[in-house]
This record gives C-alpha cells, sequence and structure tokens, in this order.
C-alpha cells in the first residue's frame, strides 16, 4: 500500500501487517506563516491612524501658513489704500 500525503496529515504505509511509520506529522509545509485577518486588520488600523495623525500635523501647519498669508496680503492691501 503506498504512503497518502495530505496537508498535516500523514497515513504510514504497511509493510507485513505492520505500520513501516507510526509517527504523525500535523506540521504544515507551507512555508512562511501566514497572516490572520485579525493581525492584517489590526495593521491597517494602525497605519490609518498613523496616516490620520499626519494629516491632522499637515493641516495645522497649512492652517497656520494660510493665516500669516491672509494678514501679509491684508497689511498690504492697507498700505496700497493709504
Amino acid at each position: 500500500m503506498a504512503e497518502v500525503q495530505v496537508d498535516a496529515l500523514k497515513t504510514p504505509a504497511l509493510k507485513d501487517g505492520e505500520f513501516a511509520d507510526a509517527t504523525s506529522d500535523v506540521s504544515k509545509r507551507d512555508g512562511p506563516k501566514k497572516h490572520t485577518a485579525l493581525q492584517i486588520a489590526q495593521s491597517l488600523e494602525a497605519k490609518i491612524h498613523e496616516l490620520g495623525a499626519s494629516l491632522d500635523k499637515d493641516e495645522k501647519a497649512l492652517s497656520t501658513r494660510l493665516t500669516a498669508m491672509s494678514s501679509q496680503i491684508d497689511d498690504l492691501l492697507k498700505k496700497i489704500k493709504t
């Protein structure tokens, strides 16, 4: 009887009515461990929070610059009118 292998299962071959290799192999041989859906979701959530914080920081800096530019324009307009 030929040995049949399925992922994570191993059926030992028989020799003269005895098992030739009675050890079981329950390890998967798919290579590197794959990430679970939960791990992927947590990673995405962390990246989204990181991007959100970066956007908030950039938005505040942009707002400050626009306010400064607006006040400079107002000052120039006042000088022109006088």
